[in-house]
C-alpha cells in the first residue's frame, strides 16, 4: 500500500519521487530520519516519536478528520487534495468462506467485545489506529466498492501487471 500510495502521490501531484523498497514501515521510516530517502508515507504510530522529537516533519495525514496525536497536522483534503491521492487502507479479521455462520457470530461477538475494552482502545488511539467496527456484510460491501476505486487509481497511475 505504501508503494502505491507513492505511486499515487507523485501521480496526483505531478512530482518526482524515486521508489526505494524497504522491507516495512520501520525500515522506511528510519531510512528518512537517517537521511537515506526523503519521504516516506506510513501510520501516524510509525511516525509519532519522530515527529514529537523534531527528527522528522508531517507533512499531512491521510484521513478524513486530523489526529488527536497530530492535530496541527493538517488532513490531505484541508491541504487542497482530493479522496483518490492516496488509497485508504484498512484492516479486518476474515474466515473462510464455508465457515458456519453461528461461529463467525461468536468470533464476530469476542472482537466487538475486545475492541470495547479500555485497554485494548487506548492502545488502539495512542496508535493511531480507530476501530470501526461493523459487520461482515458491511466489510464485504466497502471491500465491492473499493475494488473499482483502487482499479481505477492504478490504472491512471499506469502500473501495469506483471
Amino acid at each position: 500500500m505504501a508503494q502505491l500510495n507513492i505511486e499515487a502521490l507523485k501521480a496526483r501531484l505531478g512530482i518526482d519521487l524515486a521508489h526505494v523498497p524497504y522491507k516495512g514501515a520501520g525500515p522506511a521510516v528510519q531510512a528518512v530520519v537517517a537521511g537515506e530517502a526523503g519521504v516516506t508515507i506510513a501510520s501516524p504510530a510509525a511516525v509519532l516519536g519522530f515527529v514529537r522529537d523534531g527528527r522528522l516533519r508531517a507533512l499531512v495525514i491521510g484521513a478524513r478528520s486530523r489526529s488527536a496525536l497530530l492535530p496541527d497536522v493538517p488532513t490531505l483534503a484541508e491541504a487542497g487534495a482530493d479522496d483518490d491521492t492516496l488509497v485508504p487502507t484498512y484492516f479486518a479479521f476474515a474466515l473462510p468462506a464455508g465457515t458456519p455462520r453461528p461461529i463467525a457470530e461468536r468470533l464476530h461477538e469476542a472482537m466487538k467485545h475486545a475492541l470495547a475494552a479500555p485497554g485494548v482502545a487506548q492502545r488502539l488511539d495512542a496508535a493511531g489506529l480507530e476501530p470501526t467496527g461493523g459487520t461482515g456484510e458491511a466489510l464485504r460491501e466497502l471491500v465491492r466498492r473499493d475494488i473499482p476505486r483502487f482499479r481505477k487509481i492504478i490504472q491512471d497511475i499506469g502500473i501495469q501487471p506483471e
